[in-house]
């Protein structure tokens, strides 16, 4: 491209300081051709960048599979032949992609030894446009919001919930009543596990999937050969069973466990 711009300038000074009367015509074939080349290196720029975009989305899609179906199997395992119920937002713009991975994903990892009997889907306080107006995802449901769908689906075995535990979890009546040892159990996927290291020891909360703080993104790396691969490079799914042991290993993932018996939830 930068040789036929060179060949067009040349032969438009030549025309014009020379008058060669082959000047204009070499000029004008030469300045297509480099427009020509311009536009298909803008093409194959866009196609190249469109790819790349389209490489991320599809494995970002891989890992929030894995995530989910390890989570599905892990229930299934644990809670055989139950009925598993999982909360969520409204389907919108923004997440319903993803959060049909997420639900075809579980389901796959329930299997045929858990039964995913049906999503509960929580109202927005505010509508979709104005969804930026809240600053933490923890803030679009109260902790009374959560307990009343709780109660609504008391008779489930285990509650998955897309929607983080929220903010005002000290007020939830789930956690202070020790719902969990008479009613559904509760698994909670990416919310903030820090300060759920005591519900978990305790037993209250049955399980969170969050982050493994080992992971380190690298935007080249190449999918993963596997859902497993995926899942342990970037996951982790802690319950009553390993919350002591992350605890210790991971100390800025987990609070320290001050309590041996069930506790009340503690800031």
């Amino acid at each position: 491209m930068i040789v036929c711009l060179g060949i067009m300038l040349w032969a438009r000074s030549k025309s014009t300081s020379s008058r060669a009367a082959w000047g204009r015509p070499v000029a004008a074939i030469f300045g297509l051709l480099s427009l020509g080349l311009a536009l298909s290196s803008v093409v194959r720029f866009q196609t190249k960048d469109s790819n790349e975009r389209e490489d991320l989305k599809n494995k970002e899609s891989f890992y929030l599979h894995a995530a989910y179906l390890r989570t599905g199997q892990y229930l299934a395992k644990k809670y055989p032949g139950k009925n598993v119920t999982v909360f969520a937002y409204p389907e919108m713009e923004y997440n319903k992609d993803r959060q049909t991975i997420m639900l075809t994903a579980l389901k796959d990892g329930l299997g045929l030894d858990a039964t995913l009997k049906d999503v509960i889907y929580f109202e927005l306080p505010v509508s979709e446009d104005e969804l930026d107006m809240i600053p933490f995802e923890e803030m679009m449901i109260t902790g009374e919001e959560f307990d009343k769908k709780v109660q609504d689906n008391f008779e489930t075995d285990v509650i998955v919930s897309f929607v983080p535990v929220p903010i005002d979890i000290a007020n939830m009546e789930y956690f202070i009543q020790d719902v969990a040892s008479v009613g559904p159990k509760l698994c909670l996927t990416f919310s903030a596990v820090y300060e759920l290291s005591n519900l978990l020891a305790a037993d209250r909360l049955d399980s969170v999937l969050c982050y493994n703080p080992d992971f380190r993104y690298q935007l080249k790396a190449p999918i993963p050969e596997s859902f497993d691969a995926a899942f342990a490079e970037r996951y982790l799914i802690v319950t009553s069973e390993n919350v002591r042991a992350l605890a210790e290993k991971y100390p800025r993932l987990l609070s320290e466990i001050k309590v041996e018996e069930k506790p009340l939830y503690e800031d």
